[in-house]
């Protein structure tokens, strides 16, 4: 008979049970400031949630889509698991159209007096008690590559996240 100290009997306890499970539902506060320009910014913008531990658990991103010539003509704020990129959090399971999620270049056109989803935009990832909110505080827009198109000249916008 082998005899183990408690310490032992702990480890081998936990090992059986398998790796500690990390606590999505409870991210430290996350908040980021974001200028994006036509001169300066790059296409895609990468930030990171952790759990009380210090454990990255999300990945939130800002993604580009681009017209022929590299204009960036909307953002989508896209919430990944870490390690699965399969699914953005913030779209619904099935969708069409604009999602408040994708911030539209056209949706800033000089022309149009309120966009869709409004400057501030909160969305509830409820299976993972998360809110995001998404804030534009500035937007420039510039006549695109294609006729009617445009494209992003400047964005100043916020991104928060906070547990539900």
């Amino acid at each position: 008979m082998i005899r183990l100290g408690n310490a032992a009997m702990i480890f081998l306890i936990a090992s059986r049970l398998g790796a500690v499970e990390h606590d999505t539902q409870s991210i430290q506060p996350f908040q980021a400031e974001l200028q994006m320009s036509m001169r300066y910014s790059a296409n895609a913008w990468l930030g990171y949630l952790v759990d009380s531990h210090d454990v990255r658990v999300y990945e939130l991103r800002l993604e580009s889509e681009l017209d022929e010539q590299n204009g960036v003509t909307s953002w989508d704020v896209v919430l990944y698991d870490i390690g699965d990129h399969r699914r953005n959090l913030l779209a619904p399971r099935q969708w069409h159209g604009l999602q408040p999620f994708m911030i539209s270049a056209e949706d800033f056109a000089p022309n149009v007096q309120t966009p869709i989803y409004g400057r501030e935009r909160t969305l509830r990832v409820t299976d993972r008690h998360l809110v995001v909110t998404i804030t534009i505080h500035d937007a420039k827009v510039a006549q695109g590559a294609g006729a009617g198109t445009r494209v992003f000249a400047e964005l100043n916008a916020s991104l928060k996240v906070n547990t539900l």
